[in-house]
């Protein structure tokens, strides 16, 4: 699918930085960040398409004589929904974008056409032109994969007609021979079939050929299985009963399959410029070669005198928008505001200011973005000082007060947390998200843990998604 690299900007040239503190002894962070970028990489080769397309038709065909599935209804309209998600674990915005759509012109190469006349796809000198849309995780997506927290779900109602299990799931080049993904196939009752592709080994539906879905229904792990670069989902749709018609679920005037009709309940904006994740952390994040699994560099606690780096993450960030940071006090007063505007257009990028020094006031400090051109605003508690409290949880649920013995209560109304050590007083439920200073998830929905030094950090309402 995809291949990433990264452009490393250094130094502040192109960035705003405004309103720095006369503070002794304040020095001004580096600035540095930049761009995601993607290489494509052909998903399926056309040999494989016919065989999947094959398989398909033979197994929907066995179907009808069961009576599972019925003849096409023509009445019956599929509109999808968005196929991600994250899970319960996550506390971020998002952590996805899109990074090639179908190419609707059918000549090539470097023949390029999305349905909004853009060249987000990619054709091969081999003839392939791209037929789905790729949705990557963003950021870290081998960590993301492993925790299995970007999911794939049910566009649409339908029957499981066939799924593929067991295939190596971390594939970082277009592999030599004959290279299979782990992917689902959803019938719809209008015919279409919807394809799920590149999902993780072992993460598949327990629901079999022939049982139905909903939509929404969880389907995978996004993964990198088969002809892929990086974890990812690749939608495919084709219809009729011979699956010889391929689909562009998004309706533009470049459509050149449906036109302007749309297959989505409501179809996203062709740039979608949002907030992926903010963090606090010691030093700016690290990302090796495929697959190595990245290097945070997250944090949440500081004691007097740590470094702290703040980085935001984007999808969809164009040229020209203006971000806004500040770092605000214990006591809600702001201690500092600075401003970056985007020097370019990006599907994914990502920026950061290291290392800065805060003041001695320990408390818990706020880390805010707000992204000038959408009204975003994302706000991350971070604690700052030598003696941060700790406090104990008994016996309970995690938004029942009265388990938390010190210091401040989650907000149930929102589902909010708040940044702190925490130690548990015995073996309990936790109910919901539960992290630890690094980000990764300490235990999911109903489990029974025993754990010291736990962070609970901010969840954010996630926007769009």
């Amino acid at each position: 699918m995809h291949t990433h690299f990264f452009r490393l900007f250094s130094g502040i040239s192109f960035l705003l930085l405004n309103a720095m503190s006369a503070i002794p002894g304040f020095a001004q962070p580096v600035a540095g960040g930049g761009a995601f970028t993607f290489e494509p990489v052909q998903c399926v080769t056309e040999k494989q398409s016919l065989a999947i397309r094959e398989d398909l038709v033979a197994s929907m065909k066995w179907l009808k004589t069961k009576g599972v599935i019925g003849d096409i209804n023509m009445l019956s309209e599929v509109k999808f929904e968005w196929p991600v998600r994250l899970s319960s674990q996550s506390k971020d915005p998002s952590l996805y974008g899109i990074s090639n759509f179908v190419d609707n012109d059918f000549t090539f190469p470097n023949k390029l056409k999305d349905y909004n006349c853009g060249t987000r796809t990619y054709d091969q000198a081999s003839g392939y032109n791209h037929r789905g849309i790729d949705i990557f995780s963003w950021p870290f997506q081998q960590i993301r994969q492993e925790q299995g927290i970007v999911q794939v779900v049910a566009a649409a109602d339908g029957v499981v007609i066939q799924k593929i299990d067991g295939n190596p799931d971390k594939s970082c080049a277009f592999c030599p021979g004959a290279c299979s993904w782990n992917a689902v196939y959803v019938r719809h009752a209008d015919g279409s079939v919807a394809w799920y592709g590149h999902l993780k080994s072992g993460s598949l539906t327990s629901k079999q050929v022939g049982n139905s879905v909903v939509t929404g229904e969880y389907l995978g792990v996004m993964g990198s299985s088969g002809n892929s670069t990086g974890p990812h989902l690749h939608f495919e749709v084709w219809t009729d009963d011979n699956l010889t018609k391929l689909v562009d679920p998004f309706g533009g005037p470049c459509n050149a399959l449906n036109g302007n009709t749309s297959w989505w309940k409501n179809q996203r904006p062709y740039r979608r410029s949002a907030i992926n994740k903010i963090m606090t952390g010691s030093a700016p994040p690290v990302f090796p070669a495929c697959p190595g699994l990245e290097t945070p560099n997250e944090k949440n606690v500081f004691a007097f005198g740590d470094p702290l780096c703040v980085t935001n993450f984007y999808q969809d960030q164009l040229s020209g928008h203006q971000a806004k940071m500040e770092l605000i006090q214990p006591n809600g007063v702001v201690w500092n505001t600075w401003f970056h505007n985007s020097p370019n257009t990006y599907s994914s990028s990502y920026w950061y200011w290291n290392p800065w020094f805060l003041p001695n006031v320990a408390g818990y400090w706020k880390y805010r973005l707000t992204y000038v051109v959408t009204g975003q605003t994302v706000t991350h508690t971070f604690y700052h000082g030598n003696t941060p409290p700790v406090v104990t949880l008994k016996p309970g649920n995690w938004n029942d007060p009265s388990v938390w013995s010190d210091g401040l209560v989650p907000d149930i109304n929102k589902a909010l947390f708040v940044c702190h050590p925490v130690t548990l007083s015995e073996d309990r439920f936790i109910q919901s998200l539960v992290v630890n200073e690094g980000g990764q998830v300490i235990v999911e929905n109903g489990k029974k843990l025993q754990v010291t030094n736990m962070v609970l950090e901010k969840m954010h309402q996630r926007v769009l998604d």
